[in-house]
């Protein structure tokens, strides 16, 4: 036990100290030149040497990330996370949780309309067999984008077929909002109900 504490501290004997006695004399008091404990020095030296490790690694040959470049690339990492998120969630949308999409959807809307709808709503939605969906009036629910939704996703009982088994989720969403954002086109006339626009 006794080399232990030598070993961890360093320090000297009782009978010993005479030999590390300083000769500067304070009112009696007389001062040991003792020597700093090992283990501090070991750990002082230990934190030289992580330093130049860390200089070299981080600044010098550079292949270590420092924290912005580390908070950048974890920032990228969240926004594929969210964005594969957010995709299967898109997935998961009804006519009871749909919401109007904008921007890039609307023109991916548009497309799957020229390709699924205009035999029947004609290329600006005026109407053909279908009725103009650019008036407000409708044959089956509000005008409302959950309404459409509903229409485009299950059909109607007078001639309106399901694309439920040809489009997914969220492609029926992306041609509900496209069909919600489309300006007044003088074609067929009025059929159903005059829905105010709010």
């Amino acid at each position: 036990q006794e080399s232990l504490v030598q070993l961890l501290t360093g320090a000297v004997a009782v009978e010993d100290q005479d030999a590390i006695l300083m000769e500067h004399d304070y009112d009696g008091i007389r001062e040991l030149d003792n020597n700093l404990p090992p283990w501090w020095v070991w750990s002082f030296v230990a934190c030289i040497i992580f330093a130049c490790v860390y200089l070299i690694h981080f600044h010098v040959i550079k292949t270590g990330d420092l924290q912005i470049a580390e908070y950048n690339k974890d920032i990228e990492r969240a926004k594929i996370e969210t964005e594969a998120y957010m995709s299967t969630m898109a997935m998961n949308v009804d006519e009871n949780n749909v919401e109007a999409l904008e921007g890039e959807d609307i023109a991916k809307g548009q497309n799957i309309f020229k390709i699924n709808c205009i035999v029947c709503h004609k290329d600006n939605g005026e109407g053909l067999v279908g009725p103009n969906l650019t008036d407000d009036y409708w044959l089956n629910g509000d005008g409302d984008i959950k309404s459409i939704f509903k229409i485009i996703k299950h059909g109607t009982s007078n001639g309106m077929p399901e694309h439920e088994s040809k489009l997914n989720p969220l492609e029926i969403q992306q041609v509900a909002s496209y069909v919600l954002s489309m300006d007044y086109h003088e074609g067929k006339a009025p059929e159903g109900r005059l829905i105010e626009p709010k």
